[in-house]
């Protein structure tokens, strides 16, 4: 059973963090929320402006479309856990530096080993490094599962990528398409002789 205890203390401190200058900065930082029994995390790569101001993940257009997207197979946002690879807004409309993704990077990681998902979804490049722990593209791995000794990764094109080029959301589409395929197939989590947990 989870502890929905564990995750409301995770989240307090990232209410409250100060590990990087984007405390300084931000409107409100973004704890992940949903289904403490979920068995499926999204990972986006950070708050929206419609996030920083709520304090809520997913809001706004591109969490109005992942609504959407998500009816389309089957779930509900009730069903999942949804969080960020970062959780407060960088201003100037940049990227979160490094610095910044190190100090939240625990956050998440705590987060997932609370909940101890059957499938955790990077959506974007971001999330997918530091899931994957490597530097490599979201469209090369995207749509297919990646078998780790806790959870199967399922990465994922970003909702909010198809709100800036349209020509993304069918593939979009289809990564929501086989994650169904995928969660219907009753997956068994068995890494391959060998294989080393990427964590």
């Amino acid at each position: 059973m989870v502890s929905s205890s564990e995750l409301n203390d995770v989240a307090e401190r990232i209410r409250a963090c100060t590990r990087c200058p984007l405390h300084l900065t931000r409107g409100r930082a973004v704890p992940g929320a949903g289904n403490p029994q979920a068995q499926i995390v999204l990972v986006g790569q950070g708050p929206g402006e419609h996030e920083d101001a709520a304090g809520v993940p997913f809001v706004g257009p591109a969490g109005d479309l992942l609504n959407h997207l998500l009816t389309t197979v089957g779930l509900e946002r009730s069903d999942l856990w949804l969080t960020n690879a970062t959780r407060c807004l960088p201003s100037e409309e940049r990227l979160p530096n490094q610095r910044e993704v190190r100090a939240c990077a625990p956050y998440l990681l705590r987060e997932i080993d609370i909940i101890h998902p059957m499938v955790v979804c990077p959506l974007g490049n971001l999330a997918l490094r530091i899931l994957l722990r490597k530097n490599v593209p979201i469209l090369q791995y995207h749509g297919k599962a990646i078998s780790t000794q806790r959870y199967f990764l399922f990465p994922m094109i970003h909702p909010a990528a198809a709100l800036r080029r349209s020509d993304y959301l069918p593939l979009i589409k289809k990564d929501f398409q086989d994650l169904k395929i995928f969660l219907e197939s009753n997956p068994s989590l068995e890494p391959p002789p060998g294989q080393e947990s990427l964590f």
